[in-house]
């Protein structure tokens, strides 16, 4: 009997309502099919996760996959949950070997705001920030009087 297809899962808690979930199966000609669920419940904070699955024999790490880092926002403020398949190809001659694995999860921060995104940003708060800012001439209740 066949060792293959070989199956994997793991669901992460990266804390303050982050959560990854990747599960991947592994065929004897050494496709790797993952499915990688990231998601919150942060209402204000997203947050980019990554994933990356090592595959071991005795112990020793003989192959990771490349890192494919997932982005989601805030469920007040954007979408905050995403799935995402993705696949790599392992040399036949570590699948042959491996005989467990590890899915390693983990909050990768990364810069969203650039200068493009800061500069829409300023456009459309600019004429809110002129009308609050603007002097505002008062007058007395005697100029008022003397109008009437």
């Amino acid at each position: 009997m066949s060792r293959f297809p070989v199956h994997g899962n793991t669901l992460s808690e990266l804390q303050h309502h982050r959560r990854m979930e990747t599960s991947f199966s592994i065929t004897e000609t050494g496709r790797l099919d993952a499915f990688t669920k990231t998601w919150t419940a942060d209402p204000w904070k997203g947050f980019t996760g990554t994933v990356i699955v090592f595959l071991i024999t005795d112990e020793q790490i003989i192959h990771a996959t490349e890192p494919h880092s997932y982005g989601v926002d805030g469920v007040r403020v954007g979408d905050p949950s995403r799935e995402d398949y993705w696949y790599e190809d392992i040399p036949i001659d570590v699948v042959e070997k491996m005989n467990s694995y590890a899915i390693w999860h983990a909050h990768t921060p990364i810069d969203r705001v650039t200068p493009d995104k800061f500069k829409e940003w300023a456009e459309a708060i600019g004429p809110f920030i002129q009308v609050f800012t603007s002097p505002i001439k008062l007058h007395s209740t005697e100029e008022t009087r003397k109008v009437k």
